[in-house]
């Protein structure tokens, strides 16, 4: 069986949801497998809308909101005689000829299935994998497609929404997290978690460790926490992740010299994120979809970095984990050290979040997504 995945690179959701079907496709079927970034490829205006998109996620976040609402209306991916790049996009279908095209992003589930249907015919089954978690404002209308022939929802909550858009029930399916392999193997042991912080890490393994992540678009805030973790003037490690950002490495390291208590322990690109994620003792993150479902995989308490305003998209998991109790939210710098301050002395909040983050963990496995995308 042929299956093209398509996806494109707003954010890193997308792309890691992509990546992980092929991965698990790969190791659970002979599927012959070809991923697609469509909005970028397609034409020169996509790509600019893609780069603006991760321009305002780095620097404007709360500008997000006018982008989201102008999306919403224009309907720029609904029609597929109004779609930029739609030839292109019919040459790859006729020469590929799928049998299975799987989106995994909210503005590739109409106008793209109805090219592959005119191509195809019923030959091409269309299948939405929707990486959200929750529904309401910050849900793209733009998910859901009632003629499609299957809606895979992350959660309860997001196949809810799907069916008050519109998608017929008999057609979704809560699959949970479709991450890569590695996240779904045992967890670590606590000598495997000592071990790690103390041979890969070089960090002191009984000491509170806060992970500083990066979007896949190198949206952070490090020096402006870790210069509000230096005024707290509590000793603490922190790891901060810098992706392919070199010279925000390189000025960690420097920083580092002059950190006082804190101890800062700057990464590149990191692979084994299961390993890290389950080592530390929280973790600092824009609310993005994909490193919530890690964190809550890897059991370990969240701290939502809200600095310069939540997107649209943002919301939706910011409401999930106040719904669950699974994490916490800073608007500012020095919320950080107030909510480390406050856990510092009732210790029993943070097993409470360790203790919600379990029930969170979805009761599919990914060979049961695969299996669903087979049938459709």
């Amino acid at each position: 069986m042929r299956v093209l995945i398509i996806t494109s690179s707003t954010g890193g959701g997308h792309d890691m949801r992509a990546r992980s079907f092929k991965l698990w496709a790969e190791k659970l079927t002979d599927w012959d497998l070809q991923i697609h970034q469509a909005l970028e490829s397609a034409h020169p205006l996509n790509a600019f809308g893609v780069g603006l998109y991760n321009w305002i996620q780095r620097h404007q976040p709360r500008l997000h909101h006018i982008y989201f609402k102008y999306l919403e209306l224009a309907n720029m991916h609904r029609k597929a005689n109004r779609m930029f790049g739609a030839n292109r996009f019919r040459k790859l279908v006729r020469d590929y000829r799928p049998d299975r095209i799987v989106s995994t992003h909210g503005h590739l589930n109409h106008g793209y299935f109805d090219l592959a249907r005119e191509e195809l015919g019923d030959h091409a089954r269309c299948v939405t994998i929707c990486t959200e978690f929750n529904g309401g404002y910050g849900f793209s209308k733009h998910w859901v497609n009632p003629n499609a022939d299957l809606f895979i929802g992350s959660t309860h909550e997001a196949v809810d929404a799907a069916i008050e858009l519109g998608m017929p029930a008999e057609k979704t399916f809560c699959g949970g997290f479709l991450l890569r392999p590695v996240f779904h193997q045992s967890p670590l042991s606590d000598a495997d978690i000592k071990r790690f912080l103390k041979t890969e890490l070089e960090l002191d393994p009984n000491a509170f460790t806060i992970l500083l992540a990066t979007g896949a678009v190198g949206a952070n805030n490090h020096f402006k926490l870790l210069h509000s973790l230096r005024k707290r003037g509590k000793p603490i490690q922190v790891v901060a992740l810098c992706g392919k950002n070199e010279t925000t490495r390189e000025k960690l390291r420097s920083w580092n010299e002059s950190a006082g208590t804190i101890k800062v322990k700057p990464l590149a690109y990191w692979e084994d994120m299961s390993s890290l994620l389950q080592s530390v003792s929280a973790v600092v993150t824009r609310p993005g979809a994909g490193t919530l479902s890690e964190c809550i995989l890897s059991n370990v308490p969240i701290i939502f970095n809200a600095i310069g305003g939540i997107m649209p998209q943002e919301s939706l998991n910011v409401r999930y984990g106040e719904l669950h109790g699974i994490s916490r939210l800073m608007r500012k710098p020095r919320d950080l050290g107030m909510i480390l301050d406050d856990w510092e002395r009732d210790p029993k909040q943070v097993a409470t979040l360790r203790e919600n983050l379990k029930c969170c963990e979805p009761e599919k496995h990914p060979q049961e997504i695969i299996n669903r995308v087979n049938e459709a």
